[in-house]
């Protein structure tokens, strides 16, 4: 039996309709074969993990299929590791592998050098159809596109539109934006609440975050650190420009105080320390001023900063290989643990030893 693969991607923009690729390779199957078609819409080819891949995989191994027919290589694969991986099975059941368009087979050495050649060119390609994606993506995000997410707690979304392109709006959430703003004013001003105290505060009033979970010191610091909530003014763009080293995408003249703040972190797709918690690493961060009118004040907001800031924690604290004062001393200034550093140790001790 002949299997008919065809493949069309999420971006549809570079293949064929999954209709027309079939019709192509029926037109390679030869009179009196019989053929079934496996086809997979929506699947990216960066690897085989596709439902009628798989199947036809199963088939092959059963020894139902004989020969394969894809309308082009980039449809079967865009993974040169893949394509090699595949082509040892066809090998191990004796399954004939043709390209309808390139004109293609496996049967031959030359057949097989040209299409390791073609899926290399088509890994490329799939790399750089990623990467103009992820450009128009994080584009979008210096426009005032809402990149998508589930709206900061205190806020819902709403329907928005921007040069008639689709795109939420954030809007404060009446039942529970006091909460937030009541986290903030109490970090703020009152240097007896601490994070501990703040988790205590909201789990007496049976306060739970958006997904529905207890309040932990990470999700309520990532809530008083998001510029989201801010009315962001010049000293906002001072602060985050200037001493977090933010890429910042407006001028400083379009901080009114007014308006709240987008972030996003390009690039950080596989930085599991970054997605974590994009906040502590604000230098990757991108901000741009955001269509929604924020809910916390500049002053408000700056002085949670700077308590978080002073509350830095040196992971490992009294435990140091090289002093036991790691994490423990603090600047008396910025309020930053002191740490040693190995190099100035080590020196400090070679002129030690020349003093003697």
């Amino acid at each position: 039996m002949v299997a008919i693969y065809a493949r069309q991607s999420v971006f549809k923009e570079d293949s064929l309709s999954i209709e027309t690729q079939i019709d192509k390779c029926k037109l390679h199957v030869e009179e009196g074969e019989t053929f079934k078609v496996y086809q997979d819409a929506g699947y990216s080819g960066k690897n085989t993990s596709r439902p009628s891949f798989e199947t036809m995989l199963l088939d092959i191994e059963r020894g139902l299929i004989d020969k394969v027919i894809s309308y082009k290589l980039d449809r079967f694969t865009r993974s040169t590791v893949d394509f090699v991986n595949t082509m040892e099975v066809f090998d191990k059941y004796n399954v004939e592998f043709i390209s309808a368009t390139e004109g293609l087979n496996n049967r031959d050495k030359m057949g097989k050098a040209m299409l390791s050649i073609i899926v290399v060119f088509a890994q490329l390609e799939r790399s750089n159809i990623i990467d103009r994606v992820r450009s128009t993506y994080y584009q979008r995000a210096t426009q005032e596109f809402y990149l998508g997410g589930p709206a900061p707690f205190g806020f819902i979304k709403e329907k928005y539109s921007i040069n008639g392109k689709k795109t939420s709006y954030l809007v404060a959430d009446e039942n529970v934006i006091g909460i937030v703003q009541e986290m903030f004013r109490k970090y703020a001003y009152d240097e007896t609440v601490t994070l501990g105290k703040l988790k205590k505060w909201l789990a007496s009033c049976n306060i739970v975050t958006g997904r529905g979970l207890p309040w932990t010191s990470a999700s309520m610091s990532r809530i008083l650190r998001n510029p989201v909530y801010v009315r962001a003014d010049a000293d906002i763009y001072t602060y985050l420009h200037d001493v977090k080293r933010a890429t910042v995408n407006n001028d400083i003249k379009e901080f009114t105080g007014i308006y709240g703040c987008y972030t996003y972190a390009p690039g950080s797709g596989s930085d599991s320390e970054t997605r974590k918690d994009k906040f502590a690493h604000m230098d990757r961060l991108n901000v741009t001023i955001a269509p929604h009118e924020g809910v916390i004040d500049s002053d408000t907001w700056l002085r949670c900063q700077y308590r978080l800031d002073c509350n830095r924690v040196f992971k490992g604290a009294g435990k140091g290989s090289y002093t036991w004062l790691s994490g423990i001393m603090k600047c008396g200034y910025c309020g930053y643990a002191m740490t040693v550093s190995r190099s100035c140790l080590k020196n400090g001790t070679n002129r030690a030893k020349s003093t003697k």
